[in-house]
């Protein structure tokens, strides 16, 4: 009797210890189940619970990590649609407006972008206006967004942007002008044709007297070879009426003081790289700057004013080889020309001028003193109450491939230079000619001809470089005096006559011996 009890209660313990575990694992099972709920639930309106919060502009903060502030309105984020954004707002480290954009949206959907960053998709971007401040050496989106100019390593990311109805305002702080372009338009495609580049922009940009306009199409794609990023391309450029001054905050990081006005129209074709079909690349078309004004700090209180300059250009590539059929600039100071060929390389080495010098070129120049004269009076110390009148420079040079080698001609000469002092004329007849002729021959640069002819000098050079003669006859007293009837030179003092006579020959051992007999009479020279 007391073992069937014993077996009795022992079931009973069992059963209500196998109850209290089967307890125990469902709420296990349940709270997991519950948190995974959340979860699930928190993960799916996470991005509304960002959007509707403090949570972007934190993110938006800590990820581009600009100096000063970049703030969202109105947000709508779901993994499932795409992202849109309204009232986005950029300020700078003062508070003050930067970039203002009244819609952003995305075509992709939010879990698309995150599942593949490196493409974006269509981005639409509504009535941007962007308020860019121009400061001696920089800019004020230069300033916020300088952490990530700093930054390395390449952009892979593909995306096309299209910006509708865009407002750009330039406040330059030192000229203290502003412009304001308005119907800016660009369609822009990154990476989406295997890492290249599809651009095209247009707008209109308006100053307190015109409005230019301007539109730009540009096509580029990276090498199949060596992987250079925008090794080949296209693109075609039109302005009408677009004011230079836009120009004045990049001038100044490399010409002190600098300042420009004036409008450009021009247009422009070129190609180049593997997008060329036949090959070649090539740039021409016209650039026409109307009522150009440029000073700087080099010029003092002179100011180069002209009323209308042609740069006409028309050049070709083909390979390393770059053929200039032309390029001119053509404007009321005179006119200068230069047609010829070169190798791409030549630019880049180590001795550029001696690389272009040994290609084929012609150059052919001229100059109006007078006019140069009259507008840089300072610069080129005109004495106070005199005014040139007439006068010309004339430029030609050529090198030419011969088959014993290069050879190579060049004249610079000054004419008819007048001028009148106080009703009384003066004149210089000669003021100076300079004529070269060299040649290559085995022995090396060969020098034919070296003359240099003026109303104070003559100089003759002949002969090698391992046996050069050369002689001179001047009059410095002679030369002050005839740049004193056009010059301020009351501070030198310069006189002498005499001649020169030198030899040079070249001795054993890769020595130079010179002989050189100089002789003056009543020289002076003394300078402030």
């Amino acid at each position: 009797m007391a073992t069937a009890d014993y077996i009795a209660s022992n079931r009973s313990r069992k059963h209500r210890s196998s109850g209290r575990r089967k307890k125990k694992s469902h709420a296990f099972r349940n709270t997991v189940l519950l948190l995974l709920c959340l979860f699930l639930v928190g993960g799916y309106f996470a991005p509304t619970i960002i959007a509707g919060t403090s949570l972007k502009n934190w993110l938006l903060q800590t990820t581009l990590a600009p100096d000063g502030t970049i703030t969202l309105g109105a947000a709508s984020l779901n993994w499932f649609s795409p992202i849109e954004v309204e009232n986005l707002e950029v300020r700078d480290a003062a508070g003050e407006e930067a970039v203002s954009v009244a819609s952003l949206r995305s075509e992709k959907s939010l879990i698309a972008i995150l599942l593949d960053v490196d493409d974006l998709g269509t981005l639409k971007v509504e009535r941007p206006t962007v308020h860019l401040v121009a400061y001696e050496e920089d800019t004020n989106l230069e300033r916020i967004f300088a952490s990530l100019l700093e930054s390395e390593g390449e952009s892979n990311i593909t995306a096309r942007i299209e910006v509708s109805e865009g407002v750009l305002v330039l406040k330059d702080t030192v000229s203290d002008r502003q412009f304001q372009a308005s119907k800016l338009a660009m369609d822009c495609a990154m990476g989406d044709t295997g890492g290249g580049l599809v651009l095209a922009a247009s707008g209109a940009l308006a100053t307190e007297q015109e409005t230019g306009k301007f539109k730009v199409d540009l096509q580029a794609a990276p090498s199949t070879n060596s992987g250079a990023r925008f090794a080949g391309g296209k693109v075609q450029c039109q302005t009408d009426g677009l004011p230079l001054e836009l120009l004045d905050p990049l001038l100044r990081r490399t010409i002190s003081g600098a300042q420009l006005s004036g409008q450009l129209t021009a247009d422009l074709q070129g190609a180049w790289g593997e997008m060329v079909a036949d090959g070649e690349a090539s740039l021409e078309g016209n650039v026409t700057l109307a009522q150009l004004t440029f000073s700087a700090e080099a010029l003092g209180t002179d100011q180069i004013r002209l009323a209308r300059v042609e740069v006409p250009c028309q050049i070709r590539q083909a390979g390393d080889m770059v053929e200039i059929e032309q390029l001119a600039i053509d404007c009321e100071l005179g006119n200068i020309a230069i047609s010829g060929s070169a190798k791409m390389s030549d630019f880049s080495a180590d001795d550029a001028l001696a690389a272009l010098a040994r290609e084929n070129y012609e150059l052919k120049g001229n100059i109006d003193l007078a006019r140069l004269a009259k507008m840089l009076p300072t610069s080129l110390r005109i004495r106070e109450g005199t005014e040139i009148t007439s006068g010309q420079i004339k430029l030609a040079a050529s090198s030419r491939r011969q088959p014993s080698g290069m050879s190579w001609t060049g004249l610079v000469e000054t004419d008819q230079l007048a001028a009148t002092a106080g009703g009384r004329p003066l004149a210089w007849d000669n003021p100076l000619a300079v004529q070269f002729a060299l040649h290559e021959a085995q022995q090396g640069i060969v020098i034919d001809r070296a003359v240099c002819t003026s109303s104070f000098l003559q100089v003759n050079a002949a002969g090698t470089l391992d046996n050069l003669s050369a002689s001179a006859d001047f009059d410095l007293a002679r030369l002050v005096t005839e740049l004193r009837q056009f010059c301020n030179l009351d501070h030198v003092q310069l006189a002498g006559q005499g001649r020169a006579r030198m030899t040079v020959q070249r001795a054993a051992k890769d020595r130079l011996a010179g002989d050189i007999d100089f002789q003056a009479r009543g020289f002076q020279w003394i300078l402030p």
